[in-house]
């Protein structure tokens, strides 16, 4: 058993595709496939139900899975204590988001001309998995309330509102009620949605159903259907500062107010590398300085 074939069998486990964690490795199929198979000759069971073309975890799986991540975890820390011991300059920091897409670029690139040493890789948050579970050494997510932990903290209280176009007659007013959005088309997101979640949540609170025309969960897209007017959204104020479209407006509706937190975190039992400090210490200031 060899670090190797761990990473092989965490990602083909999180994935449950042979051929999709191969294209993340960028090796040939039959790589992983020897890898995982030499796997399981060695702890002499079956670690994975194969049917139909379908691979998924069988409980013997789930028990190596456990553990695969704490060594890979274990190494990884290991590597960030050694290096800052050494005091090396050069370093990878790896950030799981799952929030702020539009945001991201300016946060990842103000830090980049700050700390030219630290190498950043980004990926895409598994929701199927908990940050113990990840390689991740922080993780950008939003919640509905603000945290405040030992390993998390909430850098942004940001407003969600009501996005409408100029052209619409909407865009004169400060605020809206209810009955003046029954007849409006809706730009909404998709049930894979987080947000759009929680959106439902409150909607439902208040018994109104939206009209929806669009599904859509890709920021850059629902901002210009909104913005030539082909519909209305709820936005998160980032979403729209970021943006930076002059034909987007944003408005409050009456007796109504919702908010979401961004916080980053990371693991319980993690070290916390020079470069982690960093890029917390970066990430406060950085929302600090929002408008």
């Amino acid at each position: 058993m060899d670090l190797q074939s761990l990473k092989y069998f965490k990602r083909v486990a999180e994935l449950n595709s042979i051929s999709k964690a191969a294209r993340e490795f960028q090796v040939v199929q039959s790589a992983v496939s020897t890898q995982i198979k030499s796997l399981e000759y060695e702890l002499g069971t079956d670690l994975f139900d194969r049917t139909n073309n379908k691979i998924e975890l069988n409980e013997k799986g789930k028990v190596l899975y456990k553990y695969a991540n704490r060594i890979l975890v274990l190494v990884k820390d290991s590597k960030k204590e050694l290096a800052d011991a050494n005091q090396y300059d050069s370093t990878t920091l790896t950030i799981s988001v799952e929030t702020i897409p539009l945001l991201l670029p300016h946060l990842i690139q103000g830090f980049n001309q700050k700390y030219q040493d630290i190498k950043i890789k980004l990926m895409q948050y598994q929701k199927d998995f908990d940050m113990e579970n990840m390689e991740s050494d922080i993780m950008i997510y939003f919640s509905e309330n603000p945290v405040e932990e030992e390993t998390a903290i909430t850098v942004y209280q940001e407003n969600i509102l009501l996005a409408v176009s100029k052209e619409n007659p909407l865009a004169n007013k400060k605020t809206v009620t209810w009955a003046e959005l029954e007849n409006e088309r809706f730009i909404n997101r998709s049930s894979l949605s987080e947000l759009a979640a929680v959106m439902q949540i409150h909607l439902d609170g208040v018994n109104f159903h939206p009209d929806i025309s669009v599904i859509s969960d890709y920021p850059p897209l629902i901002n210009s259907l909104i913005a030539s007017n082909m519909g209305i959204a709820f936005l998160p104020k980032l979403s729209w500062l970021y943006y930076d479209n002059s034909n987007i407006v944003l408005l409050e509706i009456e007796d109504f107010s919702i908010n979401r937190y961004i916080n980053i975190t990371w693991r319980k039992e993690a070290y916390v590398s020079k470069a982690m400090k960093q890029f917390i210490a970066y990430t406060k200031r950085f929302f600090e300085e929002v408008v």
